[in-house]
Order: C-alpha cells, then sequence, then structure tokens
C-alpha cells in the first residue's frame, strides 16, 4: 500500500472541493489544475514518503569528477541513493549529488561497489570526489513550500509568470492550496479493488501510516522539490560566529530558505538551502542579514545551482527504492519463515 500511495496511485486533486472552497465553476478550476501539470509547474499528488530521514539518516553532499557519457547519466538517474544531482563547474569538479544513506561504512561500501561494477571510473584515472555529510536528524527547517511566498509578493508587484504560463490570482491560489495540501482526495475504492481489500481497512491503514509517520498527507511538489521553476537553487554553507538562536529562528521565519540543517564542517555550523529568482537576489539577502546581524555572520561556502543544471530524478524516485526493498525484504522473511 505505501508503494501505491507515494507513487501517487488513489491520489487525485479534488476538483469539487476546490470549486466549492474558492467559489468557481468546476470547469474553471479543473482547466487551471491541469494548466499547473501541462507547464510543469507542479508535480501530480502523492503521499510523502517521510520515514525515509529515519531509514536513511545520513545525507551525503558529494562533488565529483566524472566523466559526460550515458552511462555515467545512466547511473546517476538511476541510482538508488542520488535524490538530486547537478551539472556543476568548480574546481577540478562536474557534478554535485545529493544522496541518501544509513551511515559512514554503507555510504563508503556502496562507492567501493560503484568502482567494482564499473558505474563509475576507478580513483586514478579522475579527480578525488569531496563529500560532506550532514544528518537528518539536524534539520531544523524542511518547508519546500515556502518560496509561494515570496512568488506571492512577486505576482502582487510585478505578475508572475512560470515555464510560459502567467499567473493570475486564480491560479496562484490554486498552486498555494495544492502545495499545502489542500484540495487533494484518496481513492479508497481504487485502493481497496486493486489491494483487494475492504475500503474500511484500506481506511485503517493509510490512518495508522499517517499516524505512525511513515507517510505525510498527500501534497503537489514543484518538480525540483528544494525550489520552484525558474529559481536558482543555492546551497551555502555558513559560519554563524554569534547570536546563533535569532540568527536560525530568522532562517527559520524567511520563505527564501526552504531548508537548513546544524553542520559541524570546518569551520561551518549551518546549511542553507535557498531559493532566489536571481543569483542577484541571494546577493542582496545576504546583505540584508550581514545589516540585520552584525559581526554574527562569518565565512560562507556558496553553490549556485541553475534550473538548466539539475538532472531529471523524479523526487520520489529514492522513497520508492527504499519502499520496493523493504517490500522484498518482508517477502523473502515470509519464504524463508514457510520453509
Amino acid at each position: 500500500m505505501v508503494e501505491k500511495l507515494c507513487s501517487g496511485e488513489g491520489v487525485a486533486v479534488n476538483i469539487s472541493a476546490l470549486s466549492k472552497s474558492l467559489d468557481k465553476h468546476r470547469n474553471t478550476i479543473k482547466d487551471r489544475v491541469e494548466k499547473l501539470f501541462e507547464y510543469n509547474i507542479l508535480d501530480r499528488p502523492v503521499f510523502p514518503y517521510n520515514y525515509l530521514g529515519r531509514e536513511y539518516p545520513l545525507i551525503a553532499i558529494v562533488r565529483e569528477d566524472f566523466p559526460r557519457d550515458e552511462k555515467t547519466d545512466e547511473f546517476i538517474l538511476y541510482d538508488e541513493h542520488i535524490f538530486a544531482a547537478f551539472f556543476v563547474r568548480e574546481e577540478e569538479y562536474n557534478t554535485l549529488t545529493i544522496e541518501f544513506h544509513k551511515d559512514i561504512y554503507s555510504y563508503s561500501i556502496w562507492r567501493e561497489n560503484l568502482i567494482k561494477e564499473g558505474k563509475v571510473p576507478p580513483r586514478a584515472t579522475r579527480y578525488p570526489s569531496h563529500t560532506t555529510f550532514f544528518s537528518t536528524k539536524l534539520i531544523i527547517k524542511c518547508q519546500p513550500h515556502s518560496s509561494l511566498y515570496t512568488m506571492e509578493e512577486k505576482l502582487r508587484e510585478k505578475g508572475l509568470a512560470i515555464n510560459g504560463y502567467k499567473f493570475d490570482e486564480l491560479s496562484f491560489r490554486l498552486m498555494k492550496k495544492l502545495t499545502l495540501g489542500e484540495g487533494i482526495r484518496t481513492n479508497e475504492n481504487l485502493l481497496a479493488s486493486t489491494l483487494g481489500m475492504q475500503r474500511r481497512t484500506v481506511e485503517r491503514r493509510i490512518l495508522k501510516l499517517l499516524d505512525d509517520g511513515v507517510i505525510g498527507s498527500p501534497i503537489c511538489r514543484f518538480p525540483r522539490f528544494f525550489v520552484p521553476p525558474n529559481y536558482v537553487m543555492v546551497l551555502s554553507l555558513r559560519e554563524i560566529r554569534r547570536l546563533e538562536d535569532k540568527v536560525i529562528k530568522a532562517i527559520i521565519a524567511d520563505p527564501s530558505i526552504p531548508i537548513a540543517i546544524k553542520a559541524c564542517t570546518g569551520r561551518y555550523n549551518l546549511l542553507v538551502v535557498g531559493a532566489f529568482p536571481k543569483i542577484e537576489d541571494h546577493i542582496r539577502w545576504e546583505e540584508e542579514y550581514n545589516q540585520r546581524f552584525p559581526d554574527c555572520i562569518g565565512a560562507a561556502r556558496t553553490t549556485y545551482l541553475s534550473p538548466e543544471t539539475m538532472f531529471s530524478i523524479n523526487p520520489q524516485y529514492v522513497s520508492l527504492c527504499d519502499i520496493k526493498r523493504k517490500i522484498a525484504e518482508l517477502h523473502g522473511k515470509a519464504l524463508r519463515e514457510s520453509l
């Protein structure tokens, strides 16, 4: 059941509920919603797999020197640990990956196997990779939808267009509702029929999965997960020298920062993932923080990742791989117990 929910089966936009809440004709709502999907502004709704952070509590951000060929691209797109990947040009590196792993030991074994299986070239033929580790337990903010509030301000001031689609107030309200999980329904009858269960059984199991924190309530996400389409994603390691609590409180409240993680790497103690329309907007943001918190923010190491540099990896891919692995383990255990 978890696999179906997290792949979006039996989950759909509730056009009738949205029509009623926005007091608009059903056909108008349906057309606007379809445009959000057609223009790749939002992905279709799914149940997020919240258990991923517990199953894989180690986040690795890795800078790589990889060959530009079809074999390497295939490995990056379909490896079960790589959550996101980008083309970069930073020192000797040309690729940046964001990965989920159980621990440093399993990460090391995985890296060794990549070489043994010929998925990546031997170390002697490429520049050594650079890895920075973070813990999901130290995530202090995870709100991929937070950019909505800066986008809303932009809509009011200058108008808003994404991927060639021009927003009006209704379209934006729909996007906001869907990314916050409003106006999404679960078709328990379809799931019951597919799984061969009673409808009430399906309902109970979904409630149990939600209560246990295995899944979250269904939502629509941006295709790039971290940031809206057309926005620059900014990875920035920060050194917070003093007034750390106040700076972190400001970052948690800041809609330009969807994700923040406490860190311990060299002189840096915080990783922030920013979402900005342009690089210049991030530079202004930095200056505002320096003025707001004088002598509090020290060194920074910043990487800008434009929309064109991102590999097309489904944000649910790593989650679905883990779910399938756990299902296979359960089937294997059941088979062994039956022998």
